[in-house]
């Protein structure tokens, strides 16, 4: 007597039990799409093929600036172990800052001043290909104080020191006779500047502390541009702005304002839409241009905190106007956070949130691709050995590995003239491409793994599994291994062939059986699409 069908669905999503994935169902080296009412199919992810090669490893940030010579032509800047590229040229070193972070770029594109600024931790650098300063690179200098002596006069904001072109605008002022808070508003000669507020002793020779505007310390990752102006923050919270279309100069004791709502620190610093987001420990705000005639032209979004904060500020990338990044909150709990129209969600599952939950978020890397039509965020936690893969087209969460089961070592990616995705390795020597015409990595085969959740039928009598057919795409020298755990994921079958080239792959005889997990992996240099399992099962009576 022939048994039952039943169709084992492999859309599957994470369902780990506890904070491993060593049990329970997932999703490796895949995604799912689907295909119509209620029927899905798994696709094989697209291979990495080398794009570009350097002599240098250990990358460090990559980015696409449509430079102002080659209109509608991009170029990719990229670094590795600080060492700036442009294509294939070696463009200059990056100095004064060591580590395993990522550089954060922005462009101001003017018609007669386009520059591009790079900055880590503090130190920043700007460089043009059309007037350039200091060529190649121009390193904005840092907020280091300086001790001139100085004339003053009671009642005046008039100072005469030996060399005032030395002083920057902006520069805060300090020491006998000067109030609090002032600060350079003017270069009136080559021996005299002009402060914010009035002397208030008369003194000859005194020494003045100049605290040099430039750079701000301490910077997280991450730059805003908006209207015109560069933003980046400090780990104290305090967002500052460049000059108006210059990356080169910032004047930052005027030009700053504090994410203050809560007095946690800084994080990430990015931008939605007409605003500026500051990504804090456990909250986020928003600021919008004001355009303020004094100070900093930001002013907060009213009514715009938001509860969730950031684990690593490197797990942040921008997709369509969209922010994501690992996100926590005051209780400590770790989760992926999207922010869309100035809202925050989570939208990292409870068995997503089990996995980051004593995961080493030290070093954290957020990228973003798009293929097949299908937008990807990728996490990947190097100390974990851990790449999830957050599919924002389905809604489903994965995990990526590269040939040998390790994390998938992406640390940044960008785009090409054409609108392809470049990824760039976290520490070979190279750019790479995804495309879903390659089925490997870079000659590597990877594999492609599902694991189901515990399939009993709904029953727990015996059941008899005589056959298993795999519904999917007929591909030539394309073979799925299938084994099986009737014991809770504890031990596993020896591994069985089905050949997707027959017009009917299936597998006989399969043994008996009262829950069962099944293992199919696919690790052969071609394409690879299931829609679902055919399971024949007789049903047996105890």
């Amino acid at each position: 007597m022939p048994g039952d069908t039943t169709r084992l669905p492999l859309v599957l999503k994470p369902e780990n039990r506890d904070q491993t994935s060593a049990k329970d169902a997932k999703i490796i080296n895949a995604f799912v799409e689907k295909m119509g009412e209620n029927e899905y199919s798994v696709y094989k992810r697209p291979g990495l093929s080398l794009y570009a090669s350097f002599a240098n490893t250990n990358g460090g940030g990559v980015y696409n600036w449509q430079g102002p010579y080659n209109i509608g032509v991009s170029s990719i800047y990229s670094v590795f172990n600080n060492v700036l590229y442009n294509g294939p040229s070696v463009v200059g070193t990056l100095s004064g800052v060591t580590g395993t972070g990522r550089w954060s770029f922005v462009t101001n594109n003017s018609a007669t001043n386009p520059q591009m600024l790079l900055q880590q931790n503090g130190t920043a650098y700007v460089f043009t290909n059309y007037t350039p300063i200091t060529f190649p690179f121009y390193q904005v200098p840092s907020n280091i104080p300086f001790a001139p002596a100085a004339n003053t006069t009671n009642g005046s904001p008039l100072i005469t020191v030996s060399n005032a072109l030395a002083i920057p605008l902006g520069a805060v002022i300090s020491g006998p006779g000067i109030p609090s808070g002032s600060y350079v508003t003017l270069i009136n000669s080559t021996t005299v500047f002009t402060i914010s507020a009035n002397a208030t002793a008369t003194a000859t020779g005194v020494v003045l502390s100049v605290q040099g505007a430039g750079f701000p310390q301490y910077t997280v990752p991450g730059v805003a541009w908006l209207d015109e102006t560069a933003y980046v923050m400090d780990v104290y919270g305090v967002i500052y702005g460049s000059n108006l279309n210059d990356l080169t100069t910032w004047v930052t004791s005027v030009n700053n304002i504090k994410a203050s709502s809560e007095q946690d620190g800084g994080m990430a610093i990015a931008r939605q839409s007409s605003y500026v987001v500051a990504i804090k420990q456990w909250t986020t705000e928003c600021f919008y241009d004001a355009a303020n005639p004094t100070g900093s032209p930001l002013l907060p979004v009213p009514n715009s905190k938001e509860p969730f904060g950031c684990v690593n500020g490197y797990s942040l990338t921008s997709i369509a106007d969209r922010l994501i990044w690992l996100g926590t909150n005051r209780s400590g709990a770790k989760q992926v956070v999207m922010m869309e129209n100035l809202k925050c969600k989570p939208i990292s599952t409870s068995p997503i949130d089990r996995l980051l939950d004593n995961a080493n978020c030290t070093l954290a890397w957020g990228w973003s691709h798009k293929e097949m039509g299908h937008t990807f965020y990728g996490l990947t936690l190097p100390n974990a050995n851990l790449t999830l893969v957050y599919d924002l087209t389905s809604g489903v969460w994965y995990q990526w590995t590269d040939s040998n089961g390790n994390y998938f070592p992406i640390i940044d990616s960008t785009f090409n003239s054409s609108q392809g995705h470049i990824l760039q390795h976290a520490t070979a020597n190279t750019l790479l491409t995804l495309s879903a015409t390659n089925y490997n990595d870079l000659g590597s085969l990877f594999p492609v793994d599902l694991y189901t959740p515990k399939f009993d039928g709904g029953t727990r009598f015996n059941k008899l599994l005589t056959s298993l057919e795999v519904v999917g795409d007929t591909t030539p020298g394309s073979i799925l291994k299938v084994r099986f755990s009737d014991n809770d994921y504890q031990s596993w079958t020896n591994f069985r062939n089905v050949n997707l080239f027959d017009s009917r792959p299936m597998l006989w005889d399969c043994g008996t059986f009262r829950q069962r997990a099944f293992h199919f992996r696919h690790l052969s240099n071609t394409p690879m699409r299931i829609a679902s399992v055919d399971l024949q099962v007789q049903l047996g009576t105890l």
